[in-house]
């Protein structure tokens, strides 16, 4: 049976995306047929999310639109799995959540 993949990138340097479809054994099953990759914006023309088996979430949640998107994609996919240290311990994104916003964005 063929599954159903997505990859959901949030705030992100692309990296996981890039390191995702090198691996050989996972282009391998999209070249055979085993995985279909149904949303993957640096991969696939999709604009909207379609209902998959499994998504993975790349990038960190670091704006509201990010957070409808991911809640979007748990409504979607039979399982939600985030992918890459961004998703998983907020990564470089992350690092803004040690300042005060208003040391970060100035209005100039």
């Amino acid at each position: 049976m063929v599954k159903k993949v997505g990859v959901l990138s949030l705030a992100y340097c692309g990296g996981c995306e890039v390191a995702l479809l090198s691996v050989g054994d996972m282009l391998e099953k999209i070249i055979n047929g085993d995985i279909s990759l149904e949303y993957c914006t640096i991969a696939v023309d999709n604009v909207e999310i379609p209902e998959v088996d499994v998504m993975l979430v790349t990038g960190a949640v670091r704006r509201q639109r990010e957070e409808e998107l991911v809640k979007i994609a748990r409504d979607k996919a039979k399982v939600l799995v985030p992918f890459g240290s961004c998703a998983c311990y907020g990564g470089i994104p992350g690092l803004l959540n040690l300042e005060n916003i208003e040391n970060v964005v100035q209005d100039k």
